[in-house]
């Protein structure tokens, strides 16, 4: 019975033990995806800020007195603000020089790991909702010039 018990002790111990790592890597793993997958949201949205500035510099320089034009702009100016506005908040939440910008796995617990996981998951419900709106404010633009 003794053996049983030691035996078992010692199964469960091991795989307690070898769960965690792998628990911490796989988060991690999870980690470094959604870091990826909001860098090239934010890239692709990068593209479009020369278009917004153009419109938004092309709807100015209309010498028409229409609301739909002065919505239009206001909507292309807080498209970039908006981005502006998530870039300062990301760097400041993210440093490139610590986790996960360094992409380092560091001596933490797997809850240090969790709370990047559900603030990653946050940037990157952001950087998309930024994404669409901008394709939204140069499409309404677009239909105005």
């Amino acid at each position: 019975m003794k053996k049983l018990f030691l035996f078992s002790f010692m199964f469960l111990f091991f795989v307690g033990c070898s769960s965690t790592p792998n628990s911490i890597s796989n988060v991690h793993s999870e980690n470094m995806t959604l870091l990826s997958e909001i860098i090239n949201q934010h890239d692709e949205v990068m593209k479009k800020m020369s278009t917004i500035n153009s419109l938004e510099k092309d709807l100015s320089n209309k010498e028409i007195i229409d609301s739909n034009i002065d919505l239009a702009i206001q909507n292309l100016k807080d498209s970039n603000m908006s981005m502006m506005s998530f870039m300062k908040n990301f760097s400041d939440q993210f440093p490139y020089d610590s986790y996960p910008m360094n992409k380092k796995v560091v001596k933490k617990n797997i809850d240090f790991y969790k709370d990047i996981n559900l603030k990653l998951n946050i940037k990157r419900d952001e950087i998309l909702k930024i994404g669409k709106q901008f394709e939204e404010s140069i499409a309404k633009a677009e239909e105005l010039i």
